[in-house]
């Protein structure tokens, strides 16, 4: 067997386009005002690239940049005539970047934000930037969900249901649970998304919440407190923790709560 070693820069960060004028010496790493020769390719909003700092062009003023240092970076000292780099992202990231701030910004004088929250809250991308953000993310498959494998969609959700205090979580229909409460964590059903560029999967599992019926009013009482929207014991607030289930999926969320009722 020969393993092979490749080495490199990846990702879409690194696409830059190579300006027309130079750095003047920057001599600390504190000063955001920069010089160039004879301004032609940055403009304001630009993010710049020199050596290995990134800066964010606030504003120009004939050859004068007022920039904020070490964007994504470290801030550095710089020598003259020092080569910029400005980089440049797919059209799509920067009208979806467009399209939620501006609708952000139409919330602005609402009682609610459009995804339910209150006024200035941000609950995530809106549907239509998540859409056009889907050819950028990796090829995925979840729970509600996107993430890289079925499995790794159930390991992450076992772990967060797992550190309610009490519960025995399991990822299998066990013929038996001797320990009671429990949770059993199932795949439930995926489909493919035809997304620009590429597609996606999406997908559902499905969380088995089992309680002891020896009284049922303290089952009842066992399972409401699962069922609230917050608490020690609650499911939900669990699974909101961590909406990347310990970094195994890229978006995973309770959709719904159903099928309530005595199990055999």
């Amino acid at each position: 067997m020969q393993t092979v070693q490749i080495a490199g820069l990846w990702g879409l960060w690194l696409c830059v386009a190579r300006a027309v004028e130079t750095a003047d010496a920057v001599a600390d790493i504190t000063t955001t005002i920069d010089a160039v020769s004879s301004r032609a390719s940055v403009e304001a909003g630009h993010t710049l690239l020199i050596d290995t700092e990134q800066m964010y062009v606030q504003s120009c003023s004939s050859n004068t940049l007022t920039v904020v240092r070490g964007v994504n970076s470290t801030a550095a000292s710089h020598a003259g005539s020092t080569a910029i780099d400005i980089y440049q992202y797919p059209g799509a990231i920067a009208e979806a970047t467009i399209i939620q701030w501006a609708r952000l910004w139409r919330r602005r004088d609402g009682a609610y934000s459009g995804n339910g929250g209150p006024a200035g809250a941000i609950a995530g991308p809106d549907e239509d930037v998540r859409l056009m953000l889907g050819q950028f993310r990796r090829h995925a498959l979840g729970v509600g969900v996107w993430a890289d494998e079925i499995k790794d969609a159930k390991d992450g959700l076992v772990s967060l249901l797992a550190g309610i205090s009490g519960l025995t979580v399991v990822d299998y229909p066990a013929a038996s649970i001797n320990q009671l409460p429990a949770a059993i964590v199932l795949f439930e059903s995926r489909k493919a998304n035809q997304l620009i560029g590429g597609s996606s999967f999406t997908g559902q599992l499905k969380v088995v919440l089992l309680v002891s019926s020896a009284d049922a009013q303290q089952a009842y009482d066992a399972f409401d407190s699962y069922m609230e929207p917050l608490g020690a014991a609650s499911l939900e607030a669990a699974v909101d923790a961590d909406n990347t289930w310990g970094g195994s999926v890229d978006d995973g969320r309770l959709v719904s709560i159903d099928n309530i009722g005595p199990h055999k």
